[in-house]
């Protein structure tokens, strides 16, 4: 069973892009939906490899950072307010 932060990035993975940069004999992988989320390598195994790596880090830097994660495949992630789940645990 995976966790949903496993789903995001296999379905951001599903999305990904990727394109053959002939001048430095590399594939660029990206995923359109998430800014600034490429990475390369010298084989698309590798460039898939290191993307999922890419993904996992803009998820939890963006997360860090409050920002708005974008769904993806009908999977959102959103940051939980720890002092709001606090206080409806509360008054559960």
């Amino acid at each position: 069973m995976f966790t949903t932060f496993q789903n995001y990035i296999r379905a951001a993975l599903e999305k990904a892009q990727y394109d053959l940069d002939k001048e430095q004999k590399v594939f660029v992988a990206s995923v359109p939906d998430l800014p600034g989320v490429v990475a390369q390598a010298k084989t698309i195994e590798q460039a898939r490899a290191e993307l999922a790596e890419v993904i996992e880090d803009w998820v939890i830097v963006g997360l860090q950072f409050g920002d708005e994660i974008p769904a993806i495949g009908g999977i959102r992630i959103r940051q939980i307010n720890r002092q709001t789940k606090k206080q409806e645990l509360a008054h559960a």
